[in-house]
Protein backbone atom coordinates (compact mmCIF):
# COMPACT_ATOMS: atom_id res chain seq x y z
CA UNK A 1 0.00 0.00 0.00
CA UNK A 2 1.73 3.46 -0.91
CA UNK A 3 2.24 5.91 1.75
CA UNK A 4 -0.61 8.88 1.25
CA UNK A 5 -0.85 11.90 2.26
CA UNK A 6 -0.87 12.14 6.00
CA UNK A 7 0.41 8.89 6.10
CA UNK A 8 4.36 9.55 5.44
CA UNK A 9 4.02 12.18 9.06
CA UNK A 10 2.48 8.98 10.79
CA UNK A 11 5.43 6.26 9.58
CA UNK A 12 8.15 8.97 10.40
CA UNK A 13 6.25 10.54 14.04
CA UNK A 14 5.45 6.32 15.35
CA UNK A 15 7.33 4.01 12.98
CA UNK A 16 10.90 5.32 13.50
CA UNK A 17 10.58 5.67 16.97
CA UNK A 18 8.64 2.44 17.73
CA UNK A 19 11.12 0.76 15.18
CA UNK A 20 14.44 1.95 17.16
CA UNK A 21 13.05 1.27 20.82
CA UNK A 22 11.79 -2.14 19.61
CA UNK A 23 15.74 -2.74 18.24
CA UNK A 24 17.33 -1.01 21.26
CA UNK A 25 14.72 -3.04 23.97
CA UNK A 26 15.94 -6.10 22.05
CA UNK A 27 19.32 -5.92 22.16
CA UNK A 28 20.09 -4.34 25.71
CA UNK A 29 17.46 -7.68 26.92
CA UNK A 30 19.15 -10.48 25.50
CA UNK A 31 22.89 -8.47 26.67
CA UNK A 32 20.96 -7.93 30.07
CA UNK A 33 20.48 -11.68 30.25
CA UNK A 34 24.08 -12.45 28.78
CA UNK A 35 25.36 -10.32 31.12
CA UNK A 36 23.95 -13.02 34.43
CA UNK A 37 25.71 -15.91 32.82
CA UNK A 38 29.14 -16.53 34.68
CA UNK A 39 32.68 -16.12 34.13
CA UNK A 40 34.38 -14.00 31.13
CA UNK A 41 30.79 -14.38 29.00
CA UNK A 42 28.63 -12.43 31.47
CA UNK A 43 31.29 -10.07 32.39
CA UNK A 44 32.17 -8.84 28.87
CA UNK A 45 28.06 -8.77 27.99
CA UNK A 46 27.98 -6.69 31.21
CA UNK A 47 30.57 -4.06 29.64
CA UNK A 48 28.76 -3.83 26.38
CA UNK A 49 25.08 -3.93 27.96
CA UNK A 50 26.59 -0.77 30.15
CA UNK A 51 28.32 0.93 26.98
CA UNK A 52 24.78 0.76 24.99
CA UNK A 53 22.94 1.48 28.04
CA UNK A 54 24.94 5.02 27.96
CA UNK A 55 24.70 5.51 24.05
CA UNK A 56 20.81 4.60 23.19
CA UNK A 57 20.08 7.22 26.06
CA UNK A 58 21.94 9.91 24.43
CA UNK A 59 20.43 9.17 20.89
CA UNK A 60 17.24 9.31 22.03
CA UNK A 61 17.71 12.92 23.12
CA UNK A 62 18.59 13.94 19.73
CA UNK A 63 18.35 11.38 16.64
CA UNK A 64 15.00 9.97 17.31
CA UNK A 65 13.32 12.80 17.83
CA UNK A 66 15.23 14.27 14.34
CA UNK A 67 14.06 11.40 12.68
CA UNK A 68 10.73 11.40 13.76
CA UNK A 69 10.17 15.07 12.52
CA UNK A 70 11.12 13.95 8.99
CA UNK A 71 7.29 13.10 7.94
CA UNK A 72 6.29 16.56 9.45
CA UNK A 73 9.42 18.43 7.84
CA UNK A 74 8.05 16.49 4.16
CA UNK A 75 4.59 17.51 4.70
CA UNK A 76 4.92 21.45 6.17
CA UNK A 77 3.18 20.23 8.82
CA UNK A 78 6.11 21.91 11.44
CA UNK A 79 5.49 25.16 12.76
CA UNK A 80 7.95 27.24 13.44
CA UNK A 81 8.34 26.32 17.62
CA UNK A 82 8.84 22.99 16.29
CA UNK A 83 11.10 24.06 13.64
CA UNK A 84 13.13 25.79 16.63
CA UNK A 85 13.15 23.06 18.48
CA UNK A 86 14.54 20.71 15.85
CA UNK A 87 17.21 23.03 15.30
CA UNK A 88 18.25 23.19 18.36
CA UNK A 89 18.35 19.23 18.23
CA UNK A 90 20.64 19.58 15.16
CA UNK A 91 23.10 21.89 17.03
CA UNK A 92 22.89 19.47 19.85
CA UNK A 93 23.53 16.12 17.46
CA UNK A 94 26.60 17.87 15.69
CA UNK A 95 28.19 18.35 19.27
CA UNK A 96 28.02 14.88 19.91
CA UNK A 97 28.25 13.49 16.40
CA UNK A 98 31.75 12.50 16.66
CA UNK A 99 31.22 11.27 20.24
CA UNK A 100 28.31 9.01 19.16
CA UNK A 101 30.63 7.41 16.11
CA UNK A 102 33.40 7.04 18.74
CA UNK A 103 31.18 5.34 21.03
CA UNK A 104 30.46 2.93 18.04
CA UNK A 105 34.03 1.86 17.89
CA UNK A 106 33.88 0.93 21.57
CA UNK A 107 30.88 -0.60 21.25
CA UNK A 108 32.24 -2.68 18.53
CA UNK A 109 35.14 -3.64 20.23
CA UNK A 110 33.50 -4.40 23.33
CA UNK A 111 31.03 -6.84 20.49
CA UNK A 112 33.49 -8.49 19.17
CA UNK A 113 35.47 -9.16 22.50
CA UNK A 114 31.61 -10.76 23.45
CA UNK A 115 31.64 -12.61 19.95
CA UNK A 116 34.67 -14.39 20.75
CA UNK A 117 33.63 -15.47 23.95
CA UNK A 118 30.31 -16.72 22.77
CA UNK A 119 32.58 -18.83 19.70
CA UNK A 120 34.48 -20.36 22.09
CA UNK A 121 31.63 -21.25 24.17
CA UNK A 122 29.49 -21.93 21.14
CA UNK A 123 26.59 -19.48 22.42
CA UNK A 124 24.40 -18.73 19.01
CA UNK A 125 22.15 -16.11 21.73
CA UNK A 126 25.21 -14.03 21.95
CA UNK A 127 26.77 -14.60 18.29
CA UNK A 128 23.14 -13.63 17.04
CA UNK A 129 22.94 -10.41 19.40
CA UNK A 130 25.92 -9.27 18.28
CA UNK A 131 25.19 -9.79 14.85
CA UNK A 132 21.97 -7.63 15.15
CA UNK A 133 24.11 -5.02 17.16
CA UNK A 134 26.00 -4.97 14.20
CA UNK A 135 23.46 -4.52 11.52
CA UNK A 136 22.05 -1.86 13.48
CA UNK A 137 25.60 0.48 13.81
CA UNK A 138 25.47 0.03 10.27
CA UNK A 139 22.56 1.23 9.41
CA UNK A 140 22.86 4.31 12.19
CA UNK A 141 25.56 5.38 10.20
CA UNK A 142 24.84 5.01 7.21
CA UNK A 143 21.10 6.08 7.29
CA UNK A 144 19.76 7.67 10.37
CA UNK A 145 22.63 9.81 11.96
CA UNK A 146 22.88 11.69 8.04
CA UNK A 147 19.10 11.80 8.12
CA UNK A 148 18.65 13.32 11.50
CA UNK A 149 21.11 16.64 10.46
CA UNK A 150 19.82 16.56 6.97
CA UNK A 151 16.29 16.94 9.59
CA UNK A 152 17.89 19.31 11.38
CA UNK A 153 19.64 21.61 8.74
CA UNK A 154 16.38 21.65 6.99
CA UNK A 155 14.75 22.95 10.00
CA UNK A 156 17.54 25.88 10.64
CA UNK A 157 16.79 26.95 6.92
CA UNK A 158 13.20 27.33 7.39
CA UNK A 159 13.56 29.27 10.97
CA UNK A 160 16.03 31.83 8.81
CA UNK A 161 13.74 31.64 5.78
CA UNK A 162 10.82 32.19 8.00
CA UNK A 163 12.56 35.40 9.65
CA UNK A 164 13.81 36.85 6.81
CA UNK A 165 10.18 36.80 5.34
CA UNK A 166 9.18 38.74 7.64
Amino acid sequence: MAAGKGNIRLQFKYGIKNHLDEEHSEMLKSLKSLSTVAGSMGESAGKLLKALVAHVTEEEKTVVPLLSSIGDLVEGNADEMELSRLSLLGSALTETYAQFLKEHSDIERKAKSLLEIAGNTGNTMAASTIEGLQHHIFIEELFLYPFSILAAKYASLAVSENRRSR
